[in-house]
This record gives C-alpha cells, structure tokens and sequence, in this order.
C-alpha cells in the first residue's frame, strides 16, 4: 500500500501541478495579449508620429527646392551682370589704350610750345636788357 499511496500522492502531487501549469499558462498568455495590445497601439501612434515626420520632411523638401530654384536664378542673373562688366571694362581699357598716345602726344606737343615761349621770353628779356638798359643809364 506504501507504494500504491505514494503513487496516488505523486499523481495528485502531477494534477495539482498540471493546474497550476494550465493556469500560469493562461495568466502568461492573458500578459502577452495585454502587452501587445499595448505594443501595437504604441506602434499605431509611432505610425501617425512617423507619417507627420514624412510629411514634414516633404514640405521642406519642398521649400529647400524653392530656395534652390531661387539661388539659382539669382547665380544666372549674377553670372550676367559679371559678364556685362566684364565687357564694359575691356572696352574702357581698350579706349585707354587708343587715348593715351594721343593724350601723350598732345602734352609733348604744349610741352615743347611752353619750353619754346619760355625761349622767346628769355630771349626778348634780354634783347630789352641789353638794349634799354644802355638808355636809361644816359
């Protein structure tokens, strides 16, 4: 009888235990639906917070383009001002170049005019010292 009570004590000891095991099951598998119900609403929200990040990132996008398209024109329009000047300044050292020798010839020209009156004064101041300067002395 020993070995048939110990026998019964170990299978009810084996039923008590598959009870328990049944029911931790449950309260297990009752945990992991209330955590991913709760997982899944999380990710719900992260999906609406993801979707207004993606369209945020759109409207930049969108005015970063803008801004581009803006500088861009304004790199044309820069561009062809530069080269305007450009032009303009090659022409001014092309009129330089063609009114120097002629500005350069006329200042030898009167320099020359000027070194030739200063001549004729001196030589007139002299011709009158020499010859009035007799005259007032008699």
């Amino acid at each position: 009888m020993n070995v048939l009570s110990k026998l019964m004590n170990e299978l009810t000891d084996l039923g008590t235990l598959k009870f328990i095991l049944g029911i931790s099951g449950v309260v297990i598998g009752f945990l992991l639906t209330v955590v991913g119900y709760f997982i899944k609403l999380k990710s719900g929200y992260d999906k609406k917070e993801r979707e207004q990040i993606a369209e945020k990132i759109n409207d930049l996008a969108c005015q970063q383009k803008e801004a581009i398209d803006k500088l861009s024109s304004v790199v044309e329009t820069v561009s062809i001002t530069v080269n305007n000047l450009r032009t303009i300044v090659e022409v001014i050292k092309e009129q330089q170049a063609e009114a120097n020798p002629r500005t350069e010839r006329r200042l030898n020209n009167h320099s020359k005019e000027i070194q030739d009156m200063k001549t004729r004064v001196a030589k007139i101041e002299t011709y009158y010292q020499l010859n009035h300067s007799g005259n007032a002395e008699n």
